[in-house]
């Protein structure tokens, strides 16, 4: 849900990877055949949401029910602060639904979350608190004013949003505002509505973490998988013993380092690889469980049009052994996320200019 957590951080896990069972060859009934291509020839762009987005602006991305809520700093000669915004999948009604000048950046990310987004932001401290105190706020993606979920504070810069489900947040937060002496990482539940906090792990790493079936699916420090009922019920248990970030956990598959597990970390199979000369990773969509995406991560180019650097976007279906391009990818990738409908991402090109893009999937 922040830049912290974006797919770079996954690059390395695709070392393992299987290859591809045939070029171009007939894929699996109804499938159509299966696609090996590593160029851009014939596919289509995705739709450009925001341009003209420095390098470093984005700080936090996530997709609902059509409406992208990213959250963004901006410097000029002139003004410094921090926004929360939203624009729809198709590039139109882009507003501005928070702003707050640069005593805070905004960089635990962003949630959408029952209708409002969802961030951590700055709160006056309370008595014995550090001056960088934060706190989890929401605001109405329609627009309204924003509101303080719950009495629960942070530090600043040291607390993130690594996942979400329907009614609640996952925090990351590492010691607390009462305590400057305090260094020990937290994992913790939030539910939006009612403001309740639970406590669910400790050591958590820096990556994206993912709730399926009543469980979160998290990254420790140590490089291993785990899984922790979200009502805190029982204590974590491992799933895999490498380092698989919780963002590549589906519904009923993981797909890690090239293969694919169970949600009890049994091997099932490698998935089928077409020949690609950048490092990629996999995004499995939320809600179709046999389904995963795979975005490289192309080098800068030189301009936006290079198209010696562009390298297609892939869906696979993660069970049948086929693959096929379905959008391309100009610039490097940065902040990715798979909502129900779209892919959306941002893209990083020369002299520090980026874009916020989106394609259906």
């Amino acid at each position: 849900m922040n830049a912290r957590s974006s797919p770079l951080l996954f690059a390395a896990l695709l070392a393992a990877c299987g290859t591809s069972s045939g070029g171009g060859g007939a894929g699996p009934s109804g499938l159509g055949p299966n696609d090996t291509s590593d160029t851009c020839d014939g596919i289509p762009d995705a739709v450009t949401l925001v341009d003209g987005l420095g390098s470093g602006e984005m700080t936090g991305l996530d997709v609902a029910d059509g409406d992208v809520i990213f959250s963004r700093r901006s410097t000029t000669a002139n003004t410094k602060d921090a926004t929360v915004e939203r624009v729809r999948v198709d590039g139109q009604g882009r507003s501005v639904l928070f702003t707050e000048d640069l005593t805070s950046a905004l960089e635990g990310g962003v949630a959408a979350v029952a209708g409002e987004a969802v961030f951590l932001g700055p709160v006056q401290p309370a008595a014995g608190e550090s001056a960088r105190v934060i706190a989890l706020r929401a605001v109405p993606v329609g627009g309204g004013a924003p509101r303080d979920v719950g009495a629960t504070r942070f530090v600043e810069d040291r607390a993130m949003i690594l996942a979400k489900d329907d009614d609640s947040v996952y925090v990351r937060a590492i010691g607390l505002p009462t305590d400057a002496n305090d260094t020990k990482i937290r994992l913790v539940r939030v539910r939006v509505s009612a403001g309740e906090t639970t406590p669910l792990a400790e050591d958590v790493a820096d990556a994206d973490a993912r709730v399926v079936r009543g469980d979160l699916f998290f990254a420790t420090r140590a490089g291993t998988l785990m899984r922790v009922p979200v009502d805190g019920s029982a204590a974590p248990r491992q799933v895999l013993p490498v380092l698989c970030g919780g963002g590549l956990v589906g519904e009923e598959r993981i797909v890690c380092a090239g293969t694919v597990y169970d949600l009890d970390g049994a091997a099932l199979r490698f998935i089928a690889q077409a020949p690609s000369s950048v490092p990629t990773v996999f995004l499995p969509a939320p809600a179709l469980v046999r389904t995963a995406y795979r975005i490289p991560l192309v080098p800068e180019p030189r301009t936006e049009g290079e198209a010696a650097q562009s390298k297609p976007l892939r869906r696979y279906a993660i069970d049948a052994d086929h693959n096929t391009r379905i959008g391309c990818v100009r610039g490097r990738t940065g902040l990715t996320r798979v909502g129900a409908t779209h892919i959306v991402w941002s893209e990083l090109f020369e002299k520090g200019r980026a874009r916020l893009v989106a394609l259906p999937r």
